[in-house]
């Protein structure tokens, strides 16, 4: 298994040591902050937001999904996650996050530290923290940072379908 870098580690003991609280969110307005964190995550470093809070809500009635609160210790939000349950014992972050004028608390550093934490107490033996490419180029800050926090990279194959017509010299 890979290893949390010494960095990684150093960042997790600012985090805890800054009084940061973390929780999975039980009720729908909960979950609708934890959204908006991301939403205003996307917004101020400007990355796009894919889905729309009513487009996350109706992907819930077919696929159970965990989502995580952090604050300050003046309980201001700082920080969110949305998980989706992909397969038994395979969880993805879909979508995670925090607010960019809290990141000298090492957010997300305490964020995936409890959500791995978290997961493991389950019984969950992936945790999928999703793609770092962006139109197949890939962003090497955020490789990096998911290799510090102890992640190892996999190449995550697409396939699709073309409806075109298939020319008879290109079947096998």
């Amino acid at each position: 298994p890979a290893q949390i870098w010494k960095n990684a580690r150093k960042n997790l003991r600012v985090a805890l040591e800054s009084g940061l609280r973390f929780w999975k969110c039980e009720d729908e307005t909960d979950k609708i902050k934890a959204y908006e964190v991301i939403r205003q995550n996307r917004e101020e470093r400007g990355f796009p937001l894919r889905m729309t809070w009513e487009q996350v809500s109706k992907t819930l009635k077919f696929i159970k999904a965990d989502f995580f609160l952090s604050s300050n210790s003046d309980k201001e939000l700082i920080a969110s996650a949305i998980v989706f349950h992909v397969a038994k014992g395979i969880v993805q972050v879909v979508y995670w996050g925090d607010i960019p004028k809290y990141a000298s608390l090492k957010t997300m550093n305490f964020l995936s530290f409890k959500v791995f934490e978290y997961y493991k107490s389950k019984g969950i033996d992936i945790v999928d923290i999703g793609i770092s490419t962006v139109n197949s180029e890939p962003n090497h800050g955020l490789c990096e940072f998911k290799e510090s926090i102890g992640c190892s990279i996999q190449p995550k194959y697409s396939f699709s379908y073309n409806t075109g017509e298939i020319e008879r010299s290109n079947v096998l």
